[in-house]
């Protein structure tokens, strides 16, 4: 009985173990895809929320489906861009790609937003705000696009950020 429990007991720490080198290995990885561009991005459905913070994004947060999102014809549809800033940014600055569908199926970009960026404020006057982040924090950028007069599909494009003098795009569909 006595060599089944250390039987047990080696096998649970050698199993955590390997979960622990692993998400060492993920987060070695995910800083190092950053740091070299001095920002991390990702794109986060808005059912989970991204809680700004000095490090980088606890694994619930970050995406599993790569940028694929659900969404309803006819709805407003919201999402996040996580930015991880290796060093400060300023004038952060995020534009958008139609998305397209099969059979000339178009989202234009001008229905989407960044709400950091610009929008409409309680008294319906329309704003533009410069964004910063400073280095070593992680911070949401919220999107949203009006799906209204949408047909269903499946529709391609991307999303491009740009800070400090550098870009980055990543594609996504909806």
């Amino acid at each position: 009985m006595i060599y089944l429990h250390k039987f047990f007991a080696e096998r649970y720490y050698m199993t955590r173990k390997s979960i622990l080198v692993a998400l060492l290995f993920a987060t070695s990885c995910f800083v190092n895809s950053f740091a070299r561009d001095h920002f991390g991005l990702f794109l986060l459905e808005r059912a989970k929320s991204l809680t700004p913070t000095d490090s980088i994004p606890q694994f619930e947060q970050m995406p599993l489906g790569g940028n694929t999102f659900q969404a309803i014809t006819g709805e407003y549809y919201t999402f996040q861009i996580g930015v991880m800033a290796y060093d400060s940014l300023s004038h952060v600055h995020v534009s958008f790609s139609d998305l397209k569908a099969k059979g000339g199926l178009c989202i234009p970009a001008s229905v989407m937003t960044c709400f950091n960026q610009e929008g409409t404020d309680f008294r319906g006057r329309p704003f533009t705000r410069d964004v910063s982040i400073r280095g070593g924090k992680l911070q949401a950028l919220w999107v949203g696009m009006d799906l209204s007069d949408v047909k269903a599909g499946t529709y391609s494009g991307s999303v491009k950020f740009h800070a400090s003098g550098k870009s980055k795009s990543i594609p996504f569909t909806v």
